[in-house]
C-alpha cells in the first residue's frame, strides 16, 4: 500500500484539448512554468489544482501552509506583466497551446518579501533569488488544465504519480523510500540509499532533471551515471529509477519539505533527507532541513529519514558517518561534487572509495570532453542508448 496523497486526493487536471481553445485569450508559459503546469496536471503537486491564489500565496510565504492550513512550503505561481481578466485563458509554450488557466485573480507582489520568507535571503548571488527577480510583475492565480505534456528527452524516464504508484504496487512494495538528487551518484549517496533500503521494500531514485543552476551537471550524464551504478551494485528488483521534470528552487529547508510532499504524492512512504538538502553555497545550515521537517512530521503522510553526512573512513575501511565512526578527520575522505568535477576537468582520477569506477567513467568522459566525437558521448548528450 503506497502513501496516501498529500491532502487525501491525487489531483488529475489532465484534459483533452477542446476545440474552443484556439479562441481563448492566450498567456505564454516560461519553461519553468510549463514544468509546474505538468506537475499540477498529473497530481505531483497535490492538493494544488492550479497556480496559487493570493490568500494561498501569502500563507505559504508566511507559514509554509495553504490558506486552509495544509502544509505547503513553496509558491507555485504563474507570472506575467499587467492585469489579466478573470476568465479562462489558453496557456501557450513554444507556440503550442498546452493547457489552460481559469484566472481567479491577479496581484502585484513584493520580490524581497518572497525571497526573504522562502529563501531566507535577498542576496542576488542566490540562484533562487535571481529566479524570483526574473519573473513578471503580476502573479496570476487559478485552476489549470493540462492538455499536452512536453516531449521526453531521450535520457528521461518520467513517471506520473499514478504510474509510479502502479509500478510500486506491481512490485509488491508496501513501503518505498524516495531519494531526491540533482547530482551524479558518489559512494555517500549509495551509502544513504542502501541504509534506507534495509528498512523498506523498495527504493525510488528520483533525480530532478528540470532547470538547475549554472555548473550543475547535465541531466543525461546524471541518469547514465545512475544506470551504471544500479546495474552493478543494487538488487534488480528493489530499485526504480525515474526522473522528476521540475525546476530547482535551491530553497534549502523549505524545498526539503516540498520534495518530501511531492514524493508522497508519487507513493513514497519514506523520504531521505541528507546534509544541506536543496541547499546552495553557505546560505543554510548543514542540518537546518532536518530541524525544519521535524516541525511538520505529525502532519505528513511520508516519513523523513534523517541522515548525517557520509564519508569514507580509512581506519574503518568503509563508508560511515559521525554516528558510526569516531576517527579523526585525517583518516576521513569526504565525497564532494565540486572535488569530483574539478578532478574530471583536470584529467585526474578519483578514488574508487569515493566514486564507483563505472560511474566515474561516465562523469570523466563528459567533463573532459575526451570522447565528444565518439558514440558514447554522443549517446550521453542526445539521450541515445
Amino acid at each position: 500500500m503506497t502513501a496516501e496523497p498529500h491532502g487525501g486526493t491525487l489531483v488529475d487536471a489532465t484534459a483533452s484539448r477542446p476545440d474552443e481553445a484556439d479562441d481563448l485569450p492566450a498567456l505564454t508559459l516560461t519553461d519553468d512554468e510549463y514544468m509546474d503546469l505538468e506537475m499540477l496536471g498529473t497530481g505531483a503537486y497535490s492538493p494544488l489544482d492550479g497556480f496559487l491564489t493570493r490568500a494561498d500565496f501569502d500563507n505559504v510565504l508566511e507559514d509554509a501552509r495553504l490558506d486552509d492550513g495544509t502544509p505547503w512550503s513553496l509558491p507555485v505561481v504563474f507570472s506575467t506583466e499587467g492585469d489579466v481578466p478573470n476568465q479562462k485563458h489558453a496557456l501557450v509554450h513554444d507556440g503550442e497551446i498546452v493547457g489552460s488557466v481559469d484566472v481567479e485573480e491577479t496581484w502585484l507582489y513584493d520580490e524581497d518579501r518572497w525571497a526573504r520568507e522562502v529563501l531566507g535571503t535577498t542576496d542576488d548571488d542566490h540562484p533562487g533569488v535571481r529566479r524570483i527577480r526574473s519573473l513578471g510583475e503580476t502573479l496570476v492565480g487559478g485552476t489549470v488544465e493540462l492538455y499536452v505534456e512536453s516531449e521526453e528527452a531521450g535520457y528521461e524516464r518520467r513517471y506520473t504519480p499514478r504510474e509510479a504508484r502502479a509500478e510500486f504496487d506491481g512490485n509488491g512494495w508496501h513501503s518505498v523510500v524516495g531519494f531526491q538528487t540533482r547530482n551524479p551518484p558518489h559512494r555517500a549517496h549509495e551509502h544513504l540509499q542502501k541504509c534506507a533500503l534495509e528498512t523498506v521494500d523498495g527504493l525510488f531514485v528520483h533525480p530532478l532533471v528540470g532547470s538547475t543552476k549554472e555548473g550543475d551537471m547535465d541531466p543525461g550524464v546524471r541518469l547514465h551515471a545512475y544506470d551504471a551504478l544500479l546495474d552493478e551494485y543494487y538488487a534488480d528488483d528493489r530499485v526504480t529509477l525515474g526522473t522528476l521534470k521540475a525546476p530547482m528552487r535551491y530553497a534549502g529547508p523549505r524545498e526539503a519539505l516540498f520534495h518530501a510532499l511531492v514524493r508522497q504524492n508519487y507513493g513514497c512512504t519514506h523520504f531521505i533527507v541528507g546534509r544541506d538538502h536543496a541547499g546552495v553555497g553557505d546560505y543554510y545550515g548543514s542540518y537546518e532541513a532536518h530541524d525544519y521537517l521535524r516541525e511538520f512530521e505529525d502532519e505528513l503522510g511520508v516519513e523523513p529519514l534523517y541522515f548525517e553526512y557520509a564519508f569514507y573512513c580509512h581506519a574503518c575501511d568503509g563508508m560511515a558517518t559521525a554516528k558510526t565512526c569516531s576517527h579523526d578527520d585525517e583518516v576521513r575522505d569526504n565525497p564532494s561534487g565540486t572535488k569530483i568535477r574539478r578532478a574530471g576537468r583536470r584529467g585526474e582520477n578519483v578514488s574508487e572509495k569515493l566514486v564507483r569506477p563505472e560511474v566515474w567513467d561516465v562523469i570523466r568522459d563528459e567533463l573532459r570532453g575526451e570522447s565528444a566525437g565518439s558514440e558514447k558521448t554522443a549517446s550521453l548528450r542526445t539521450g541515445g542508448s
